[in-house]
């Protein structure tokens, strides 16, 4: 991995994504498996000076955004099944996505974005533990060789040109980027570091891309963070790489963020009865999605809640 490679593939799936906020509530069980309510709504790319070799991204039509969302989402095969799915224009022209999904091991499903690394497994007591780790990974290895200070200092200094050409997109993205993950657990959370514990007994996890963003343009500024990260290897642009300072920072606590569930855990719902159930309606729900056909010719038009018939939202 190059270390200090401008994070252009990031900027190009933010800037044509739009900005997301996310709620996504997973139901588990003790063996892993478990089932996820996904509530997206999405925006269009704000408009922003665009640094250069980086495309301006075409307005989408919010119809052909949500369609296309609902496309990677059905065909990704880290998940059994799908049902529920329903998706709407709403008056701001923001794609509004809700969807659940099944699937038969979190930790196959649980490590992309910021959350990290997220696994599901007992501990040494016997105890399960929800855990989800984006600290920098410990495969990372710093550079060969003791760098000079002359290279540490050139280093520093590309880095801070990479962020100054792209710092006014990230704000603009980031600032609108909202994450909620609830996990409803099968026993009795006796502990929880990093997370934040509902009155119904479920665990939040929440990232806010704007606290996230004040908090990188600081450690950009801070030439001894800077420095520790270029000695062990870490690119700050990288998912993976967030640093305990940082983790501390986002999430009070150096990480990994976890809960703690004491007691027998039992079986929360039927995954295979659930699961095949949605499995059979799929085909149907995925015929009146109408994925593939072209959407109306107006953007400003707001086509009525396509909500699938066969597609009942799991119970």
């Amino acid at each position: 991995m190059k270390l200090w490679k401008l994070p252009l593939t990031l900027l190009l799936a933010a800037l044509f994504a739009g900005c997301i906020e996310m709620t996504a509530v997973y139901t588990l069980n003790p063996d892993s498996s478990g089932k996820v309510d996904f509530d997206i709504s999405m925006a269009q790319p704000p408009d922003t000076p665009k640094p250069d070799g980086v495309p301006e991204p075409p307005k989408q039509n919010p119809e052909a955004q949500a369609k296309k969302m609902l496309k990677n989402m059905v065909e990704d095969k880290k998940f059994d099944a799908w049902s529920g799915v329903s998706w709407e224009i709403a008056k701001d022209k923001k794609v509004h996505v809700k969807a659940t999904a099944f699937f038969k091991d979190l930790a196959a499903v649980g490590n992309d974005g910021p959350s990290g690394k997220v696994t599901w497994k007992k501990n040494e007591k016997g105890e399960m533990v929800l855990q989800m780790d984006m600290r920098a990974e410990a495969g990372d290895k710093p550079p060969a060789g003791e760098m000079t200070q002359e290279q540490i200092d050139e280093a520093i200094t590309r880095t801070r040109e990479q962020w100054k050409m792209t710092r006014e997109i990230m704000a603009k993205m980031m600032g609108q980027m909202k994450l909620q993950m609830v996990f409803k657990l099968p026993g009795q959370v006796s502990e929880v570091n990093g997370l934040a514990k509902n009155a119904d007994g479920s665990v939040k996890f929440e990232f806010n891309g704007q606290k996230y963003f004040d908090l990188m343009d600081k450690l950009i500024a801070d030439d001894k963070a800077m420095t520790e990260l270029i000695k062990a290897g870490k690119n700050p642009f990288s998912q993976g790489t967030m640093s305990e300072g940082m983790c501390e920072a986002m999430f009070g606590t150096k990480g990994p963020l976890k809960a703690v569930v004491t007691g027998e855990p039992k079986p929360q719902f039927d995954y295979k009865a659930e699961m095949e159930k949605a499995k059979a309606a799929m085909p149907e729900m995925i015929k009146g999605l109408k994925l593939d056909e072209p959407p109306a010719e107006s953007p400003d038009e707001k086509p009525a809640p396509k909500q699938i018939p066969g597609a009942e939202p799991a119970q």
